[in-house]
């Protein structure tokens, strides 16, 4: 039996109210969804990588003229990407704005939640722990929080 292989996304997927300027550019895989009442405005000259994922959840996106985002970025929920501003790849916003002009440096993590301070100091951590902390990967747990929150279903198996 013969199995054709996997070919690449050629083309950029749109669900729901997307309101996209002619003069913006699409890079192949990219996808646009907006859930029922939201909706996705993207202004003129901006710029979207391959693989990004722009979902509007519980409001409106607009992304400004002349915003970039990288490759594999991934925005989520409702807020303005302002203009000009430069998002690094595979970042992730949800639910947050993002200045005009302001850049983000690749892998970025923003988010509405603030980090939860803690009311004593945590305990040192034994010697065995140091080599294990180097490998963490920095904002761990708050991504981990935001994927609870984005995928609710898939809780148990975080």
């Amino acid at each position: 039996m013969y199995l054709a292989s996997l070919q690449p996304l050629t083309t950029a997927q749109i669900c729901g109210e997307v309101e996209l300027d002619p003069s913006a550019v699409v890079a192949p895989g990219v996808l646009l969804q907006a859930d029922s009442g939201c909706k996705i405005t993207i202004g003129a000259g901006v710029c979207l990588g391959m693989g990004t994922i722009v979902h509007a959840h519980g409001g409106k996106i607009t992304i400004e003229a002349g915003a970039n985002l990288g490759a594999g970025v991934l925005v989520v929920g409702s807020l303005t990407i302002g203009q000009g501003s430069c998002i690094g790849a595979t970042s992730t916003i949800y639910s947050k704005d993002i200045a005009p002009g302001q850049m983000l440096a690749p892998g970025s993590l923003v988010t509405t939640e603030q980090p939860v301070a803690p009311s004593q100091p945590p305990p040192a951590p034994p010697p065995e722990a140091e080599a294990e902390k180097q490998t963490m990967t920095y904002g761990q747990v708050q991504l981990n929080r935001l994927m609870v929150k984005i995928f609710p279903h898939r809780q148990n198996q975080l």
